[in-house]
């Protein structure tokens, strides 16, 4: 079986397949470890301990890492750090239940799918987890970073049907959820659009509330009907 997926500095020690578990002995072979707060290198060890991280599955058989790890002096005299952990910044972060490229790849499913749906996938894939451990790794991604859009699309949604609502905006050009405003008042898009100044065309529904917004935050932009309400009007209209 091909384990070129460790990291170069680790040693496979022992795979041992556990019925349909495959548990993967590893350890890092590189002499010094540099300190995390001082980057002063160090061969001086302190203890062992082992951490047993989750990997992606081979084959549909669940992986777990046994990682003898090891804990370093650091001999810098002018670092407040006494003992270092090794650590792998790319690959486990620390006290982390699972491997980087695990998490990222649950965190992708999570988006797509959601956290009960990505339950019932990873279940098929070998890679067993929660729901509700889904949902917390999705909450850590990063937000993407947008420019404001040229043309915006504004419309309601519900948090909680017939009791709460609030404003979506869209950049339609690209197709992606730009902001989500907590209520349809007209101070809230108004604010909105003044502290994003270039918005030249907005897309909205008939609301009223929705017109006077788009005035006063964006005076000099376009507003038009979506889509959605000119086909309504045409079924009025016929």
């Amino acid at each position: 079986m091909d384990f070129s997926f460790l990291p170069d500095s680790w040693q496979l020690l022992e795979s041992v397949q556990d019925g349909e578990h495959l548990i993967l002995r590893v350890q890092d072979q590189s002499s010094h470890r540099p300190c995390p707060h001082c980057q002063h290198l160090s061969a001086h060890i302190h203890s062992h301990y082992v951490r047993r991280p989750q990997d992606l599955a081979l084959g549909q058989r669940p992986v777990t890492l046994f990682v003898h790890t090891r804990r370093f002096r650091c001999l810098n005299p002018a670092c407040g750090c006494v003992t270092f952990a090794e650590r792998w910044p790319d690959w486990l972060e620390p006290h982390a239940q699972r491997t980087c490229r695990l998490a990222q790849r649950q965190s992708q499913i999570a988006l797509q799918v959601g956290g009960e749906g990505g339950h019932r996938l990873l279940q098929i894939l070998g890679e067993v987890t929660s729901a509700d451990t889904l949902l917390r790794l999705l909450r850590r991604l990063p937000l993407p970073s947008f420019t404001t859009p040229r043309v915006l699309g504004v419309d309601d949604f519900c948090f909680r049907r017939r009791k709460t609502y609030g404003t979506i905006l869209i950049d339609l050009e690209r197709h992606r959820v730009v902001d989500l405003l907590p209520d349809r008042e007209i101070a809230t898009l108004t604010q909105w659009l003044q502290n994003h100044p270039g918005v030249e065309v907005i897309s909205r529904d008939r609301s009223g509330d929705y017109a006077r917004g788009a005035a006063s935050g964006a005076p000099d932009a376009q507003q038009i009907a979506d889509r959605f309400h000119l086909f309504g009007n045409i079924r009025e209209a016929v």
